[in-house]
């Protein structure tokens, strides 16, 4: 069979190219976010300085490549305990090395203390350089390194937000303080030490280790020495640290700049192409398609969300405490598809609190029943109080509460916190006025209102977007949602989101 394939196969008939591991390694030196470059020693750009990385060997897969590149550039291994290694992103722009065609894979690296600096291979020498000199233009790197630098940036400073990789700037035990440091340098703000305490405190993503030893000579109590919980160091909602307004504004402009983007002033697209481009999100959206059968104790995939939402809202509809169960369950289900280990933990411990025989769900089917009985609203204010008051687990934020509207109805939008986050702080008005609280959205007034702005949003949009003859069904409020929720996870299509938002030419909106 393999002999067959090789003669149907020619491997002359396509043009050959290489591919390369490109490494950001960040540190912090002298209370600034520094990144390891190296001199390049050979052609091309003989001199320039450029990220450490090389060619993948043909007996080595990425991951492989990346870690003996940075035990080559640092002496550590990647697998070393200070260590954090993450794959960035590809970038495979045909003319990027003037050699041959070459994609290349760009890792980010964190460390709290590099070793003494070593180079190999084609590089001159090795030596670390703010971020701050190149994001401003005084230092120049080879191929489009500063591209990858950028990207590898504003992936780190987001990534402060929502866990708890700061430690991984610190050394195993840490302070409160020296913690606070790190956001501060790498996010560029001041913070106040009051609101990071209560904040690190609240996140519970830290434990204690001690104190801090201190001299005789020193008075009062001495630092307490905190670090990561072990359950705690990978996941995705450790740590719920804001970052502060101005510092993303300031990022924003800085994208906006690199991309050559105009943030003011720029002309809104006209309704049939605002239409095309608001379908061609909605297409990409590629979240998983399933649902759990709880009595066969199965996994069930649809070809369409509108399977998904059929099933979950039958669910959801009954009179049966045990189908609600299910129902209830599917919405975690579905929610968490992406993160297997989270999505069981939280239906499990949904089950284990709200057994068969809980009065909660003869509630749920009494306020599903009275939603259906009076006109559907424009939004879901009401609605959202209704299932704070029932105090169902695991449904206590936004996320989750909207999600359970949205498969009841979908002209009621999901306020997923991805988005919530990609866009509440970009000058859109409807997610403007949000407050995050211990990494979600809290059932408050004032959130129930951003809400209801959002909803209302969410179908004026669906509304002007199907006055434009759709190809084959009108969107829903639901299926704008869903377009953004597919640009906030591709942070490339930045000037596709302002678009959006900004919505088609001659319309305006009032969230009043």
């Amino acid at each position: 069979m393999a002999a067959a394939l090789g003669q149907q196969y020619d491997s002359t008939a396509y043009p050959p190219f290489a591919v390369t591991v490109d490494l950001a390694v960040f540190t912090i030196r002298r209370d600034a976010l520094q990144v390891l470059l190296i001199e390049r020693g050979g052609e091309p750009f003989r001199g320039a300085l450029a990220l450490p990385g090389g060619f993948v060997q043909p007996d080595e897969d990425l991951s492989q490549a990346a870690a003996r590149e940075l035990a080559e550039e640092t002496g550590l291994g990647a697998d070393a305990e200070p260590w954090h290694l993450e794959q960035l992103a590809s970038y495979g722009t045909p003319d990027r090395d003037p050699r041959m065609r070459v994609v290349t894979v760009a890792y980010l690296a964190l460390c709290a203390d590099l070793p003494v600096l070593r180079h190999g291979g084609d590089a001159a020498a090795a030596a670390l350089t703010p971020v701050e000199e190149i994001e401003r233009g005084a230092v120049r790197l080879a191929f489009d390194h500063e591209r990858i630098v950028k990207d590898a940036v504003e992936r780190t400073r987001s990534k402060l937000e929502y866990t708890a990789l700061a430690a991984k700037f610190c050394p195993p035990a840490f302070t409160i303080g020296q913690l606070r440091r790190v956001y501060e340098v790498v996010w560029g703000e001041r913070l106040y030490p009051g609101n990071f305490h209560r904040d690190f405190r609240a996140s519970g993503a830290f434990e204690r280790r001690g104190s801090e030893p201190a001299p005789w000579s020193q008075r009062g109590r001495p630092a307490a020495l905190w670090s990561v919980r072990h359950s705690a160091g990978s996941d995705p909602f450790a740590t719920p640290l804001e970052r502060p307004l101005a510092s993303r504004k300031r990022s924003a402009l800085r994208r906006a700049a690199h991309d050559g983007v105009r943030r003011r002033g720029a002309p809104r697209p006209p309704r049939r192409e605002y239409a095309a481009l608001l379908r061609e999100a909605v297409e990409g959206y590629d979240y998983p398609r399933v649902a759990y059968d709880f009595r066969k104790e199965s996994e069930t995939c649809y070809e369409d969300m509108f399977g998904v939402e059929d099933c979950i809202g039958a669910l959801l509809r009954s009179r049966a405490p045990e189908r609600i169960r299910d129902g209830l369950s599917n919405v975690l289900y579905w929610g968490y598809a992406r993160q297997p280990r989270r999505r069981d933990a939280r239906v499990r411990d949904f089950r284990d609190a709200i057994p068969v025989g809980d009065p909660k769900l003869g509630q749920f089917a009494e306020l599903v029943r009275s939603m259906g009985e009076r006109p559907w609203p424009e939004a879901g204010g009401s609605e959202l109080l209704g299932l704070k008051r029932l105090r169902l687990r695991q449904f206590g934020q936004m996320s989750f509460a909207t999600k359970i509207l949205m498969f009841l109805d979908p002209r009621f939008p999901v306020l997923d916190l991805k988005v919530a986050k990609a866009f509440a702080n970009g000058g859109f008005a409807p997610l403007s006025e949000l407050r995050f609280d211990k990494g979600g959205i809290r059932i408050t007034r004032s959130n129930m209102m951003a809400y209801e702005c959002w909803a209302r949003w969410c179908q004026e949009v669906a509304r002007l977007t199907n006055e434009v003859p759709p190809p084959r069904r009108g969107l829903r409020a639901v299926d704008v949602e869903r377009a953004l929720f597919t640009i906030a996870d591709r942070p490339d299509h930045r000037d596709r989101a302002r678009r959006l938002l900004d919505g088609p030419e001659g319309w305006r909106f009032d969230c009043t």
